[in-house]
């Protein structure tokens, strides 16, 4: 129930703002503040007032449909008028600059760089595995927690926690094959570019 009410409109604008660029940041706090406001009438004023309970379904479609209702109106009213958030704008101003700045990077800065983005994303992929890992170790645990005296078999909670277990091990391999194409070379020494 706590979900209902607040996970749309806590999660929803900013997801959303990764997206868009049409999205300002006061727009994000208005539609959170809308979507709480609504969502908490329905469900603590609506039975005090009118004694009536929305059902579970009910919260959660209208916690979760009224945020995505609101940024997408908003979302198509600033495209009509052809607006473009200024806080967009001032990303790709940060952003050229950043491209600008890691031209003019030493090699030693590149190596550097580079020797830590594979370390990164060594470390995701080992912190994925291990997840996988010790999803691995709680399947056997649901498994048998999942057993009464008069079932025969195991509940399927282990086997999905097992799969779900996979499927973060497969995802693993996304960032350690990205490490693997991190190239790391000794940087030219600038008396040999010069000569």
């Amino acid at each position: 129930s706590i979900s209902a009410i607040s996970g749309g409109p806590l999660l929803a604008p900013p997801l959303w703002a990764l997206f868009s660029k049409r999205l300002t940041s006061r727009a994000t706090l208005w539609i959170t503040s809308i979507g709480l406001t609504v969502n908490l009438f329905c469900k603590i004023l609506l039975p005090l007032l009118f004694d009536y309970k929305l059902t579970r379904t009910w919260e959660t479609a209208i916690g979760m449909g009224l945020p995505l209702l609101l940024l997408l109106s908003y979302e198509l009213w600033q495209r009509s008028r052809g607006a473009i958030a200024e806080e967009h704008s001032n990303y790709l101003t940060v952003l050229q600059q950043k491209r600008d700045n890691a031209q003019l990077e030493s090699p030693e800065e590149v190596l550097a760089i580079r020797q830590q983005n594979r370390f990164g994303l060594r470390v995701i992929a080992g912190s994925l595995a291990f997840t996988a890992l010790m999803l691995f170790v709680l399947s056997t645990f649901a498994d048998v927690a999942g057993m009464t005296p008069t079932s025969a078999a195991p509940t399927s909670a282990g086997t999905i926690t097992a799969v779900i277990g996979g499927v973060i091990l497969l995802s693993a391999l996304i960032p350690w094959r990205a490490a693997q194409r991190v190239t790391i070379a000794k940087p030219v020494p600038t008396e040999t570019i010069h000569n």
